[in-house]
């Protein structure tokens, strides 16, 4: 067991009450985490060895959540990480009970699993089943959550703007075009035979020309 209280406290003047128990509540996601560049170093005793770790803290009303990354690495600073996170409380000598969370880095292209989160107290989407939360000792008000990756928190009576459907397109009564059309080509030019379409991709410009079936021809004509 890691004794991050004492290690964290002696890169500074401040002498932590002792930790007398921890308990794992949770471990598993994968998460992306930005480790902030002003990050503390610390380190703490592994039988003979000192190992060492980057911490930082979110604000949450009355207090904090403490992140501490197992890597001692300079170079992920300002960086965003993957990393395999577990949810950890432990209580001090005088009863009080914190939350704080740990970041193993692992393979960037690690598939990620949820999406981390410190947000204040309060009911809001993370109440769905899909997502797993964690709230912090009084008097601390705050939550560590963990969501599918692609999920928006909304704190309960807010309502989330979503962007609006584009129009759909008009057909042009040649199922053919239309599909070229959806595909992103654009027509150029056109007349009652054919159709000069163009399709942009970076720098290239392709075109391609398009002949209108004979039914379509003939009603143009008949017009």
């Amino acid at each position: 067991m890691s004794s991050f209280g004492a290690a964290y406290a002696a890169s500074t003047d401040y002498i932590p009450v002792p930790v007398i128990a921890r308990e794992t509540l949770h471990t598993g996601p994968v998460v992306k985490v930005k480790v902030p560049v002003g990050a503390n170093d610390g380190a703490y005793p592994d039988g003979d060895e000192m190992v060492p770790f980057m911490a930082f803290h979110h604000n949450v009303p009355g207090g904090f959540v403490k992140f501490f990354v197992h890597s001692g690495d300079a170079a992920l600073r300002g960086k965003t990480i993957t990393a395999s996170a577990s949810v950890h409380r432990k209580q001090l000598q005088d009863d009080r009970l914190y939350l704080y969370v740990d970041l193993h880095p692992v393979d960037a292209d690690t598939p990620v699993t949820h999406r981390l989160a410190v947000l204040p107290k309060g009911p809001g989407s993370w109440d769905a089943l899909d997502h797993t939360k964690f709230e912090t000792p009084a008097p601390i008000n705050g939550l560590v959550i963990f969501a599918p990756p692609e999920a928006k928190l909304v704190p309960e009576g807010m309502v989330v703007q979503l962007p609006k459907p584009a129009p759909a397109r008009k057909s042009t009564g040649d199922s053919q075009l239309d599909r070229l059309l959806e595909a992103g080509w654009e027509i150029g030019s056109e007349n009652t035979t054919q159709v000069l379409l163009f399709h942009m991709k970076g720098d290239v410009r392709k075109t391609m020309t398009h002949y209108r079936p004979k039914k379509a021809v003939d009603k143009q004509r008949r017009r």
